[in-house]
């Protein structure tokens, strides 16, 4: 069985995963409260996957990225965020090894992730492990001082200094900072390490916008909201000449086509990766299919008839127990798993997969992303 390492600074929550995790699904969950456990645990057992928090107390989750980076730089990792998660508008390389959970964390989603991970390593591909520009975003939300040496098997080595989170200067070979930054943000299966930043460069400004420059924005976890608007009373005068009402504006469709096209475009790419993946479509109300993402011969319009068939043959008997309407579905046959997903918008979404494939994580991840 696959053994994965959660560590946070949450008692509590750690118990809930664990005995979340031990009842509903197939890896085993290791528990750490502080880094120094952690690493116990990593040196001790076979970790497949390793998930950690920022502020873990006595070895904090920057430097525990660095161990695992060092140690075991094939291993998937999985950062649960407290500030919110970055959003790269180039989407991460899929065989990228660090992947971000927005806290408070629900066991569904971090099991979607981990899942993730353990995909990667059953298909061997989690080889080019934390690349340099997924990692630097955590420093720059930690607002933490001091040095990052990095270590590239075939580019060498490069340095970034940091003040409260914030790029102060940088050095590989003879670029100026911000091309050393650029340069060194395009590297992968790296190693970390951290030292004290000199007392000479504590109080250097610097201009280098990290975030701009790598194109990467935060998505926080809690956007503020705007006011509303105070209530205003009208008055009306009896000589007022009557206003004709207004024409009836015609509501356009909640999800343009070309809108759920590019919602299924991004799925894909991780369905894609996801061995014994056949098929997946967008389909309205009335089943018809206005979005369908295939990697086999596969005629989608059969299986949106067949799911048609499946939900209104069980719906009749779902409402005779009074039940409610049916949300997904899950079909097995000896050619395909079908798995339907109300996601209770202005569409539904079917997935085709081969049998004995890993099905579950691909509706985990329908049902994430729609």
């Amino acid at each position: 069985m696959d053994k994965v390492l959660v560590v946070d600074d949450d008692p509590k929550e750690l118990v809930t995963f664990q005995e979340w995790f031990k009842v509903l699904y197939h890896f085993d969950v290791s528990i750490a409260s502080d880094g120094e456990k952690a690493i116990d645990i990593l040196k001790k057992g076979d970790i497949s996957v390793f998930c950690t928090g920022m502020n873990i107390p006595k070895v904090g989750g920057l430097e525990l990225l660095a161990y695992v980076s060092r140690h075991y730089p094939e291993m998937p990792c999985i950062v649960l965020s407290e500030f919110g998660v970055p959003w790269f508008p180039e989407k991460q390389n899929r065989q990228a090894v660090l992947y971000y959970v927005e806290k408070p964390v629900h066991p569904e989603a971090l099991a979607t992730a981990i899942f993730v991970g353990l995909v990667l390593n059953d298909e061997g591909v989690a080889f080019k492990g934390i690349s340099v520009r997924s990692y630097l975003p955590l420093v720059w939300e930690s607002q933490k001082t001091c040095v990052l040496n990095i270590e590239s098997r075939k580019k060498g080595s490069g340095t970034i200094y940091f003040s409260d989170g914030q790029i102060i200067d940088a050095s590989y070979k003879d670029l100026s900072a911000k091309e050393a930054v650029v340069e060194m943000s395009r590297w992968e299966k790296i190693k970390f390490e951290f030292s004290d930043l000199p007392e000479e460069m504590r109080g250097k400004s610097s201009n280098i916008n990290m975030m701009g420059l790598l194109d990467i924005s935060w998505r926080a976890k809690r956007p503020k909201k705007l006011p509303a608007p105070a209530p205003t009373s009208l008055t009306i005068s009896k000589d007022q000449p009557d206003i004709p009402p207004r024409p009836e504006k015609k509501e356009k469709p909640l999800y343009p086509q070309d809108k759920l096209k590019k919602i299924l475009r991004d799925a894909g790419q991780t369905l894609r990766g996801i061995q014994g993946y056949q098929a997946a479509g967008i389909l309205n109300t009335e089943w018809e299919v206005l979005a369908e993402d295939t990697v086999k011969d596969i005629d989608f319009s059969d299986f949106s008839e067949l799911m048609q068939t499946m939900v209104a043959t069980s719906s009749d008997v779902i409402e005779k127990k009074n039940i409610g309407k049916c949300q997904s579905l899950t079909l097995h046959t000896q050619k395909h798993t079908v798995i339907l997903l109300n996601t209770g918008k202005s569409y539904q979404v079917v997935i085709v997969m081969a049998p004995g494939s890993n099905w579950y994580f691909a509706k985990c991840r329908v049902e994430g992303g729609f």
